[in-house]
């Protein structure tokens, strides 16, 4: 028999929460634990706090004030009498960190979301955009929501982009930035205004990204992949790095792309944005390449991609791997991973560092140039 509280430690000293301590979500019926800790850092001891709930798992967004879970909530059509279809949502919660962790309220929206960047808050204001999957005959939609500091909605934009479903989400400001995607990448530029949100302006370019980095006050970098439509199907031809200019919010431009590899190219970068590597001018990220003809090509390289930018485009510095030759002559036509696959770019006192599971390198910005390596495996 496993007891069911929850142990946590402090300096060492074990604690256990008891079932008294605990709160739990009326919505959710799953088995796990949200634990909400707080470590003051200013106070001598590291004073520590620590909440914890059952019942609710999914996205988490954190302002300077606020904690948001966001948690998705299925109900199938036969649980609810007199629907005939299926139900998707998102509930919100709510809680404070002013003085400790504070349950502070409750919100619901229709559709689920993405990931933590569909969620934001501004000028006392959550905005989330989610989307809405087609059950039966239905299409598929997208919204965006604006809620107040109680968590009750303010206004929305709903059937954005129908039949089509968020690829990449980004708030920045007073602005959302939406990616969609079914056989073309719309861009979407919103107005984000409380109290009248509006759209206005989108791009429709070939292509998806996965994944928006705000660079400088006009400029967004999208990472994402190049399709391929056919008329009966459409696929990914390469990992496209792309820059918006977003300046003239009605008509914004791709300004500049570069296209990696051909199909089965990928990045984790794409899912994860902790692979995205920006300072100031320097972009990096890991990438596995294939390259030439068939559905997928043949496996080619894999390391860092590393571009200098500026508002007319990229400038590739270079590339860096950790494999060797006969690491290469090894992996023949595909990859499958292994201890010298790149997995994070790091930028410290003007240097670029690369790691893997096996090395970790330290290259020259700008030249690329090596300047040591340490073996891990």
């Amino acid at each position: 028999y496993q007891p069911f509280e929850p142990v946590y430690s402090v300096n060492g000293q074990e604690y256990t929460k008891s079932y008294d301590q605990i709160r739990y979500f009326p919505d959710m019926q799953l088995s796990s634990y949200v634990n909400i800790a707080q470590v003051k850092l200013t106070s001598a001891g590291s004073q520590f706090a620590l909440e914890t709930f059952l019942g609710s798992s999914g996205n988490v967004y954190c302002s300077q004030n606020n904690l948001y879970i966001a948690a998705s909530l299925y109900r199938p059509a036969y649980y609810r009498q007199g629907y005939t279809e299926d139900s998707e949502s998102t509930v919100l919660y709510k809680f404070g960190l002013g003085n400790g962790v504070s349950y502070a309220s409750r919100g619901l929206v229709p559709g689920t979301i993405l990931n933590q960047f569909s969620m934001d808050e501004y000028d006392g204001y959550f905005r989330i955009a989610t989307t809405r999957n087609g059950w039966n005959a239905d299409r598929s939609g997208n919204a965006v929501y604006i809620l107040n500091a109680s968590m009750r909605q303010v206004s929305a934009i709903q059937d954005i982009a129908p039949g089509e479903r968020i690829y990449s989400a980004r708030f920045i400001g007073p602005r959302a930035y939406l990616v969609t995607f079914k056989q073309v990448d719309p861009l979407f530029v919103i107005d984000m205004t409380p109290s009248a949100p509006k759209i206005l302006g989108k791009l429709k370019i070939p292509g998806f990204s996965n994944y928006l980095h705000p660079y400088g006050d006009h400029y967004l970098i999208g990472l994402g992949s190049e399709v391929e439509d056919s008329g009966k199907a459409t696929r990914t031809t390469g990992l496209k790095l792309s820059l918006f200019d977003v300046a003239d919010v009605n008509n914004p431009i791709e300004v500049s792309k570069v296209v990696i590899g051909t199909s089965g190219t990928r990045s984790e970068a794409t899912d994860n944005h902790k692979a995205f590597m920006m300072y100031q001018d320097v972009v990096a990220f890991p990438a596995t390449v294939y390259e030439g003809a068939g559905e997928y090509g043949s496996f080619a390289f894999q390391g860092a991609y590393v571009y200098n930018v500026s508002p007319q485009g990229f400038t590739q510095q270079g590339r860096i791997t950790h494999m060797d030759e006969q690491d290469y002559l090894k992996a023949g036509d595909y990859w499958g991973g292994g201890n010298r696959e790149i997995q994070r770019v790091v930028f410290i006192g003007g240097n670029l560092y690369t790691l893997s599971e096996g090395m970790i390198k330290a290259n020259q910005n700008g030249t690329l140039a090596e300047l040591n390596r340490l073996v891990t495996d």
